[in-house]
């Protein structure tokens, strides 16, 4: 295994890297040369990011990118090695030629972080296809090694392909809702719905300032969930979204009230389908549903943008996406944490895995007793 600075990397191997993605088994669009180069670029986090590679015969066979920073996983904030990109990327896995060389990698990266590398605590893989490659081979070889493991299901995205079943709403209930909420928007003013592919770079940027604004009064404006509202964030998106652009990546539903943008739908189109990123809308006319009927609008205007499939991505376990009422599939990711031999890791897990468990227990019991129920 070669492990390389990730912009270095980038810069002398892009092409290499597009290649492998493309043959890979499973190509995710948070690997792709547009998300790690913004991703490198990005100038608000303290981190080290490298390409953990694998070559045979001098090609490149495998590869992961990763970073090094402090995170917080539950109540702690530890050093950790995680996905580069992460906490914003979803779908992640280990590009390959084939599983053998996926797995010689992984097994070359656990000998690297456990023997070569100091100061760390959990190597926290997120977001990757739960019973998939990485989160098996990964939590075998952790198990081979007498590693300390958690895993648990840590999102999950509904996907509708209306290109194969059509852009009807499927239930007569969502219909419903759908003409009621139309009629009362159009009581509230004039109703414009669009999807389309922002170009121009300042137009873009007049879009953005009005979705940050949306998003900042919705309830993300409120939770780390906002990105375009939040400087953090934004300083990573917003040249992000400019990267896509140019190239026809990016996409963006709009719904507007007397030219005034009530709600938005912000993603990324990758191989047909629209990856759902992030969406808002303002809490005015929020009783009338307007993120449900800009997305039936997105599926019965997607044909003209080459979009079939309208992906949750990044969908949580605690707020059901919209696209949960289409009744398509649902993908669902896992998080795999991996523990670092030593004092801190052991402590760290046991408590969450023993101590933790069995205080919110004991919680509950006292609860019940104090409201006469039985222990």
């Amino acid at each position: 295994m070669i492990v390389v600075p990730l912009a270095e990397f980038l810069a002398r191997r892009g092409a290499e890297w597009e290649a492998l993605l493309a043959a890979a088994p499973a190509e995710s669009f948070f690997q792709r040369i547009e998300w790690l180069a913004a991703w490198v670029a990005h100038p608000t986090a303290a981190r080290e990011c490298v390409m953990a590679l694998q070559e045979v015969r001098g090609k490149l066979a495998a590869g992961l990118p990763l970073q090094r920073g402090r995170g917080t996983i539950g109540r702690w904030r530890l050093d950790q090695w995680e996905i580069a990109g992460s906490p914003w990327l979803d779908r992640v896995d280990v590009a390959r030629v084939d599983d053998p060389a996926g797995e010689s990698l992984l097994c070359d990266l656990l000998e690297w972080l456990t023997a070569q590398r100091r100061g760390w605590t959990v190597f926290n893989l997120r977001e990757a296809t739960a019973g998939g490659f990485l989160i098996e081979t990964a939590a075998r070889l952790a198990a081979a090694r007498g590693l300390r493991v958690e895993r648990r299901v840590c999102s999950q995205a509904p996907c509708f392909d209306f290109g194969r079943n059509g852009p009807r709403a499927p239930s007569a209930n969502l219909r419903s809702q759908l003409a009621r909420g139309a009629k009362r928007l159009a009581a509230a003013g004039r109703v414009e719905i669009a999807f389309a592919r922002p170009a121009a770079a300042h137009a873009l940027d007049a879009l953005l300032d009005e979705c940050a604004a949306v998003e900042a009064l919705s309830w993300k404006g409120r939770t780390d969930a906002g990105i375009l509202s939040r400087a953090v964030p934004a300083a990573f998106f917003r040249p992000l979204f400019h990267a896509l652009a140019r190239g026809g990546r990016l996409a963006l539903g709009t719904l507007r009230v007397d030219a005034v943008l009530h709600a938005y739908h912000l993603g990324f189109l990758h191989d047909g389908a629209f990856l759902s990123y992030n969406l808002a809308n303002r809490p005015e006319l929020q009783e009338h549903g307007p993120g449900t009927l800009l997305l039936q609008a997105m599926a019965e205007q997607g044909g003209a943008l080459g979009v079939t499939v309208l992906d949750g991505s990044r969908g949580e376990l605690e707020r059901p996406h919209l696209l949960h009422r289409y009744g398509g599939p649902v993908r669902r990711h896992e998080q795999l944490l991996i523990w670092r031999p030593g004092a801190r890791g052991a402590a760290v897990h046991l408590a969450r895995t023993m101590v933790l468990p069995r205080l919110r227990r004991a919680k509950a019991a006292v609860k019940r007793l104090r409201r006469g129920g039985s222990p």
